[in-house]
């Protein structure tokens, strides 16, 4: 987790994102799985076993204006998710949607 963020913040390219989340049986729901890309590579990040390093580990590049991040529909549960779960604030976001 933390190699991948660390190049996601040397690139600068743009990263596509998407959450996965659990609602059923729970008020709020949860994230359970990240989804990143960029333009040569995928990772994915299991929330449920990293919940307490993803948010430290990719606050910056999440919040760093000269990383494009691409989301699909990110307002509805995207961006709150991360917000919530993880203290991570979005800064330069295109939504396809």
């Amino acid at each position: 987790l933390r190699a991948m963020a660390a190049e996601l913040a040397r690139s600068k390219t743009p990263i596509a994102i998407d959450v996965e989340a659990h609602a059923e049986f729970s008020f709020e729901g949860f994230a359970c799985l990240l989804q990143v890309s960029t333009h040569s590579k995928d990772y994915v990040v299991d929330c449920l076993k990293l919940r307490e390093e993803v948010g430290p580990a990719l606050r910056a590049v999440f919040a760093d204006p000269a990383v494009r991040k691409v989301f699909h529909s990110c307002e509805g549960v995207d961006i709150p998710r991360l917000d919530r779960d993880f203290g991570i604030r979005v800064v330069n976001c295109a939504d396809t949607q």
